[in-house]
């Protein structure tokens, strides 16, 4: 087991690695990004670090991504402009007001018929 020693206040403990040489990705901590190469570690500076990850992020899963949720979001678009055009037509108004004026006869006819008039 690795013993613990302080170094500059603080308590570390020493690691061993294998396999890799370097790090697939920048280390980041409060004293900045560093990349490990070897048995050593670079740090990095903001523009060097913005070209890593412009290098390692994929952006063609994004894009994809973002065209299918627009293409979903068209199609559920056009089936609720499709569903208000149809809601507003004047055949669906004609329709509701006629079943309207419908009942209300119906209503005033059973009122009638139970004595009850209605000026």
């Amino acid at each position: 087991m690795a013993e613990l020693f302080r170094l500059q206040g603080c308590l570390m403990c020493p690691g061993i690695t294998s396999g890799h040489t370097q790090a697939s990705s920048p280390v980041g901590t409060t004293s900045g990004y560093f990349v490990r190469i070897g048995e050593t570690s670079r740090p990095l500076s903001a523009e060097q670090l913005k070209e890593i990850f412009i290098k390692k992020i994929d952006h063609s899963k994004a894009i994809e991504s973002l065209s299918q949720t627009v293409i979903k979001q068209t199609e559920e678009i056009g089936k609720l402009r499709d569903s208000f055009e149809q809601a507003n037509s004047w055949k669906r108004k004609f329709f509701y007001a006629f079943l309207g004026a419908l009942a209300t006869g119906v209503a005033k006819l059973l009122l009638v018929m139970i004595g009850i008039t209605i000026g």
